[in-house]
C-alpha cells in the first residue's frame, strides 16, 4: 500500500521525535491518514492544508490538530525598482565576507532571535529547540555558495540588518531577514531586498521565492512593498500523537 506521510529525517533527527509531514487532507484518506499515523508509530506530522478547504479544516477540528502557523509563499519574476532615500545612502551594504567569524556570530544570534515568530516557537513541544534550528538554518544559507547574505552597517561598523538567500536550479530563496527595532520604518528592510533580488537575477534566478509566517507583520510588509505577490497560503497544523 502506498504511503501517504513523508517521513522527515532532518526534522525527526533534530527535535528527537518521529516526524512526517502530509498534504491533500479530506474525508476520503481521513481514516487512512490516522491509521498510518499510529500504526508507524509518528510522534508528529506537519499538516499542509488549504485555507478555504472547509472539509480539511474540519476534519482538523474534530481530530485536535494544533493550528501552529498560515504560512505566506511570496514570489518576484522580474527586476525592482530603485528608491532613492538619503538615509539609506549613508549605509554601507556590504556581501557577506564568509571569512569574517565575527559576522557569522552576530548572523547566528540573530537567526536565533528570529526563531520568535517561527510556528516551531509556538508548539510548546518544539520550543526549546527552535532557536537552535534557526542558527542551523542561518548557518546553512551562508554556506550556499551560489546564495548571497546582505549586511547594512552603521557609521560605527555595527550591523543593523541582515538578509540572506539561496540559489538552487535557478530558483533564488529568500531565508531570512532582519532590521535592527531602532532602524525599522526607513527603508533598510526595502534596500537589501531590493539589492539581493538584483544579485540573485544576476546569478541567473529565473523566479524568487520567499515564505514567512502571517504573524510576522514586518516580513509580509516588507516583501509586498518591494514587489513580491502572494502565490499561496496554507494552513500548517502539527498533529501530535
Amino acid at each position: 500500500m502506498t504511503k501517504i506521510i513523508n517521513k522527515l529525517k532532518w526534522d525527526s533527527d533534530f527535535f528527537g521525535f518521529k516526524i512526517g509531514s502530509f498534504s491533500g487532507l479530506d474525508y476520503d484518506n481521513a481514516e487512512k491518514f490516522l491509521k498510518e499515523f499510529y500504526d508507524n508509530k509518528f510522534d508528529c506530522v506537519y499538516v499542509f492544508v488549504d485555507p478555504n478547504d472547509f472539509n480539511a479544516i474540519d476534519i482538523a477540528a474534530k481530530n485536535n490538530f494544533f493550528l501552529a502557523d498560515i504560512q505566506m509563499t511570496y514570489e518576484f519574476h522580474s527586476r525592482p525598482q530603485k528608491i532613492k532615500n538619503a538615509f539609506l545612502e549613508s549605509l554601507a551594504y556590504e556581501i557577506l565576507d564568509v571569512s569574517s567569524e565575527d559576522h557569522k556570530i552576530k548572523i547566528r544570534m540573530l537567526a536565533r532571535e528570529l526563531s520568535s515568530v517561527s510556528r516551531f516557537s509556538f508548539d510548546p513541544r518544539f520550543k526549546n529547540l527552535s532557536s537552535k534550528m534557526y542558527e542551523i538554518w542561518a548557518d546553512n544559507i551562508m554556506r550556499d555558495k551560489d546564495g548571497v547574505t546582505i549586511l547594512a552597517i552603521d557609521a560605527n561598523k555595527k550591523i543593523v540588518g541582515f538578509i540572506g538567500s539561496t540559489l538552487k536550479q535557478n530558483i533564488g530563496n529568500v531565508g531570512l531577514v532582519w532590521v535592527s527595532e531602532a532602524f525599522r520604518g526607513r527603508g533598510i528592510g526595502a534596500e537589501m531586498s531590493d539589492q539581493i533580488v538584483s544579485l540573485l537575477f544576476d546569478k541567473g534566478a529565473e523566479k524568487i521565492t520567499v515564505k514567512t509566517q502571517l504573524r510576522n507583520n514586518f516580513a509580509n510588509r516588507l516583501y509586498q512593498k518591494v514587489g513580491f505577490r502572494l502565490k499561496e497560503a496554507k494552513l500548517i497544523y502539527h498533529f501530535w500523537r
